[in-house]
């Protein structure tokens, strides 16, 4: 029988003094373990929200912008009822050049704010314009960097603030702020820089920021599965995904739910757990990052090819089977590439096919108490592109997905775990030169004389592929 709260009190006030104050404290008792226990969810799982196309920029073409969200307002106009869209514009890692900030394309072209912010506007304008009648419907834009690269500062971060403000105050004065809106976002990844790096970013968009900043990125290596942090930079803690992600001003958490057997899922269900454990309010999150199209467009491992409605419903129904985390999830982002060229099924970075790497490999010494090698491309004139940053170039098209990793092999050890390679600038297909940014921080005490074999492998399957080997001389020594 269930009772509501007068007939309660009108029950304890039957009792004696003693019982009912008995009685009393057990209920506070209740109460209070409540708040730490997990609890069963009181409702069912609604269906997940219709998923739009985001993007990895590779042009900011005003008209190309226009039409897409003139495609988007199309679709809105068309369909029943009032639609509510975040749609990710995703720039690339942050850069730049000639005392402007901006960052650099998906098309390894350098791209200024004041370009950037043109771009937003002329994709706002078309939502809203072609929308038409359709005054109801609802588009969020999240303006997108990320934390890779070398010039992720204070600077670029308060200078992005700015620039998604500048666009906020142009749309207005368009007349579309009843329609559109934006925030600032950035795909923060302990994969690509470490937590200090991160956080002063963070730090500067928060210096002036008048919008939100969501942060589209990973929590790699975090519970249930490690303490945080990569073999490319270990030292990231739970606290600090909180707080690129929840703790700083601005910031809101909009994880990326790509794999297929709830792992991430996991991880962030884990930080809205340790945000409510440690800082008293839980991790409260504006939605699920899926990358289901773009996969479909270049080919991905099946583990990482969640689908808007499985990405979503794993990480809605994670949350609501616990009253501490239980709450609702806006919007479903699935993530896709601006332009892309024809497919190459024959090499598949799972194994099927080859790909020959042409290029030198040199020994460069200890860098910080670790033995490095250098790779250089022979198509950029055998110049040393740094030793954690490679240039490999296949002698036909390559396809790299995100579970690939590159391995290096030194008298018959191997030294794997070089960081997950994400092809940077440009979709990792359809290219003759595909640059990765790659870590290596194993301790290894050889050098020139050792045997190696330097490539990819798949990470779920653990095949080898595009592997290059031979004697490590002294200077440079040509791959063939």
């Amino acid at each position: 029988m269930a009772y509501s709260r007068p007939q309660i009190r009108r029950s304890l006030a039957t009792l004696p003094n003693i019982c009912r104050t008995g009685v009393t404290s057990i209920l506070l008792l209740v109460v209070a373990l409540s708040a730490l226990l997990p609890l069963q969810a009181a409702w069912a799982a609604p269906p997940p929200p219709f998923a739009v196309a985001s993007y990895y920029i590779s042009t900011i073409d005003p008209t190309t912008l226009f039409n897409q969200g003139c495609a988007l307002g199309q679709r809105d106009r068309d369909l029943p009822g009032a639609q509510d869209n975040l749609v990710i514009l995703a720039f690339g890692a942050p850069r730049g050049r000639n005392g402007s900030f901006g960052t650099l394309l998906f098309s390894n072209t350098f791209a200024a704010s004041s370009q950037i912010a043109t771009a937003v506007e002329a994709f706002a304008r078309g939502y809203a314009t072609c929308t038409g009648e359709d005054r109801a419907s609802h588009l969020r834009i999240a303006i997108g960097t990320s934390n890779f690269g070398s010039q992720v500062t204070f600077s670029h971060g308060r200078a992005w603030a700015q620039l998604v403000t500048t666009v906020s105050q142009r749309i207005a004065a368009a007349g579309h702020a009843s329609q559109v809106d934006v925030v600032g976002a950035s795909d923060m990844e302990p994969d690509w820089n470490g937590p200090a790096t991160t956080r002063a970013w963070v730090d500067g968009y928060a210096s002036a920021f008048t919008q939100p900043l969501y942060n589209f990125g990973t929590a790699a290596g975090c519970p249930p599965f490690g303490s945080c942090g990569t073999s490319a930079h270990p030292e990231w803690t739970q606290e600090d995904i909180w707080y690129i992600s929840w703790g700083a001003a601005p910031a809101r958490p909009l994880p990326q739910i790509y794999l297929a057997d709830g792992g991430n899922a996991q991880q962030w269900y884990q930080m809205s757990l340790y945000a409510l454990t440690r800082h008293q309010r839980r991790m409260e999150f504006v939605g699920v990052l899926t990358q289901h199209q773009a996969c479909q467009q270049v080919g991905c491992h099946p583990a990482v090819a969640n689908s808007p409605q499985e990405g979503w419903s794993q990480f809605w129904d994670l949350l609501n089977s616990d009253s501490r985390t239980a709450q609702d999830l806006r919007w479903s982002a699935d993530i896709s590439w601006q332009t892309v060229g024809p497919p190459t099924p024959d090499l598949q970075a799972n194994g099927a096919g080859t790909a020959r790497l042409s290029g030198s490999l040199t020994d460069v010494g200890p860098v910080e108490g670790n033995f490095n090698y250098a790779f250089s491309s022979a198509v950029r004139g055998g110049a040393t592109l740094g030793a954690l940053n490679l240039d490999l170039t296949p002698v036909a098209d390559l396809v790299v997905t995100e579970v690939d990793q590159l391995f290096l092999e030194t008298d018959g050890a191997t030294i794997s775990g070089l960081g997950f390679l994400h092809p940077r600038n440009q979709p990792p297909s359809f290219v003759r030169t595909v640059r990765f940014r790659a870590h290596f921080q194993a301790n290894h005490p050889g050098g020139v004389g050792d045997t190696f074999a330097i490539g990819f492998y798949d990470a779920v399957t653990g095949q080898k592929y595009g592997e290059l080997g031979g004697p490590l001389i002294a200077g440079a020594n040509t791959l063939r």
